[in-house]
């Protein structure tokens, strides 16, 4: 029905009505409702949401070392909303943590990277002196690889080819949900791009500008309008004990 009022306003000249966030929205959660009422071939990737992401991020500080590795990676994939494939590839030397607070990064193979070239980005330190779990599992990792020899080119995570980046963070994150007993609404499941859509999601009810969150994730406003960003979600705490620090002291 939308396709033919779409059609018909294109023709008569004027814009596209069904081009709007609240629609999209309104049709995202018609989807998500229909779920429960008939089979779904296709299960839908949904954004993981901040309070499982803290929650991993807690479990990842008290497990043994190879668990909270894997961990951190799916953690830091939410947090700077990058691709599982971007996340694998980080190298010792691609990472830096001052001594200010601040986490400083570069992703240099990536999926648009003939476009845009090295990405690069620094975090501001947690705001109030919070204590800021996501980087203090990058430290952790950072000082292990060190304290063992690691070169800066040592791998932080996987030596695996980019291709197979997103199954095995699927696999590590869902080794993680069910430790903590987490299981995706019926009809949906939690991927290796559910923590970057979840990450944008969450900064998005942190009160979060677009334009920061589009920068962050190298992306457009209008693809993490229509892509990433789902307003449906109810806002929690641990949205800003993630991403208060992009929020003005």
């Amino acid at each position: 029905m939308l396709a033919a009022v779409r059609k018909r306003h294109l023709g008569a000249g004027y814009g596209n009505p069904c081009d709007a966030a609240a629609l999209r929205e309104t049709k995202a959660g018609f989807r998500r409702a229909g779920l429960l009422l008939r089979a779904q071939t296709k299960p839908n990737r949904i954004p993981l949401p901040s309070a499982v992401a803290w929650r991993l991020a807690m479990l990842a500080c008290y497990s043994p070392k190879i668990l909270r590795h894997r961990l951190t990676a799916v953690v830091l994939q939410f947090w700077w909303m990058r691709r599982a494939g971007d996340i694998t590839g980080l190298c010792v030397a691609d990472v830096q943590l001052p001594a200010d607070g601040r986490t400083c990064y570069q992703i240099p193979d990536h999926k648009t990277a003939p476009r845009d070239g090295l990405i690069a980005r620094t975090l501001p330190p947690a705001h109030d002196g919070a204590y800021d779990v996501p980087r203090q599992l990058l430290a952790r990792l950072l000082a292990n690889l060190r304290s063992a020899g690691a070169s800066a080119g040592t791998r932080l995570f996987t030596s695996c080819a980019a291709s197979a980046a997103s199954g095995i963070v699927t696999g590590w994150l869902r080794d993680g949900l069910a430790r903590l007993g987490v299981t995706a609404p019926v009809g949906t499941i939690y991927s290796s791009h559910s923590p970057k859509k979840g990450g944008a999601t969450a900064a998005n009810a942190a009160g979060v500008p677009r334009d920061a969150i589009a920068e962050l994730a190298n992306t457009t406003e209008r693809t993490l309008a229509e892509s990433y960003i789902s307003t449906l979600v109810v806002p929690s705490c641990y949205d800003r004990c993630i991403f208060g620090r992009l929020l003005p002291a």
